[in-house]
């Protein structure tokens, strides 16, 4: 991350709109943080939860067919260092690969499993990417958070900034993918850490879990 750009942009967020939060900061240990998504401004609000130094670690995951052009691609190139991958990779690309090779390097990554920006105040199912990088990352904590009132601050396709309270609710305890392989084989391990991740977020936002 661009530290001295995310920090300005999210100084702004706090003032504007008071950042409520259930705990301070993440630990700085290495993590995955997975997140419900419906606005350009969650990534920002996300990084008041990380120190300074957590924030020199951390990438944000984006899909390349958004982030590679437009002003909003540029904003997020250049503050929050976007680590860009296919959503539909072609031939045998793992589109995982970049990811795992920054895990590998000890960076933590933030995640938003739906994929895409979803409909303000919904929630659309989690893919299962971020089951398979817990599962081959077995020991990395997954840290699940909700986000609240980022979509009515600024919803998506929207360029208005409307001062709507924000909040942050990060679960008690983290998600380990060893606990997940202790009594299923990889692929369905991936699958389940998946479902109860999506059904932890769903659950701190009083989301009904499928």
């Amino acid at each position: 991350m661009n530290l001295y750009a995310v920090r300005t942009i999210e100084v702004f967020l706090i003032f504007l709109f008071g950042i409520r939060k259930n705990i301070k900061h993440v630990p700085d240990d290495q993590c995955i943080i997975v997140a419900n998504h419906n606005s350009d401004l969650d990534t920002y609000v996300l990084a008041s939860l990380l120190s300074w130094k957590h924030k020199q670690m951390t990438r944000v995951v984006a899909a390349k067919d958004t982030f590679s052009k437009g002003v909003g691609g540029w904003i997020a190139r250049n503050t929050l260092d976007a680590l860009l991958v296919e959503r539909n990779p072609t031939g045998h690309h793992d589109p995982l690969a970049e990811v795992k090779e920054v895990l590998r390097k000890g960076q933590s990554v933030i995640l938003y499993p739906e994929g895409t920006r979803g409909e303000p105040g919904k929630m659309e199912s989690f893919k299962r990417g971020v089951g398979v990088l817990a599962t081959e990352f077995p020991d990395l904590p997954v840290y699940p958070v909700f986000i609240k009132g980022v979509e009515r601050a600024l919803a998506r396709n929207e360029y208005l900034v409307v001062p709507f309270e924000i909040a942050l609710t990060v679960a008690a305890k983290p998600f380990y993918g060893r606990d997940y392989l202790k009594d299923s084989e990889p692929r369905e391990a991936s699958k389940r850490i998946t479902q109860a991740l999506e059904d932890e977020v769903k659950r701190m936002g009083g989301l009904k879990p499928a």
